[in-house]
C-alpha cells in the first residue's frame, strides 16, 4: 500500500500513517472496483474496522475463496496500519 493508484489518493492521518509505514496501496472503498477487476492485485489486505461493513458485501465473494479477505481472526482488520504493517514486514522477510 505507498502512493495511491486512484485519481483521488486517500486523505488524513492513518492513510498517510500506512504510506510511511510502507503500504503499497492506500484508499478505502474506491479501491474495490480495482480489486474486483484484477487491477489492484495483493497478496494481504488491511481494513479498518469501520470499513469492513461497506466493503464485505462488494469483496466477499471475491476474496473470501481467494483466502484474501479481511478478517479479525487473521489480524487484518484493524485501526493500528502501523503496527500490523511492520508486524507483517518482518513475518514475510
Amino acid at each position: 500500500m505507498s502512493n495511491s493508484t486512484t485519481d483521488q489518493p486517500a486523505r488524513g492521518t492513518k492513510a498517510d500513517e500506512a504510506r510511511s509505514a510502507g503500504a503499497h496501496i492506500v484508499g478505502g472503498i474506491e479501491l474495490a472496483d480495482g480489486i474486483v477487476s484484477g487491477k489492484h492485485d495483493a497478496t494481504t489486505i488491511l481494513c479498518s474496522a469501520a470499513l469492513i461493513r461497506a466493503i464485505t458485501p462488494k469483496l466477499g465473494r471475491v476474496l473470501g475463496p481467494r483466502g484474501l479477505m479481511p478478517s479479525g481472526r487473521r489480524w487484518t482488520v484493524t485501526d493500528d496500519f502501523v503496527g500490523d504493517l511492520r508486524r507483517l514486514s518482518v513475518t514475510t522477510e
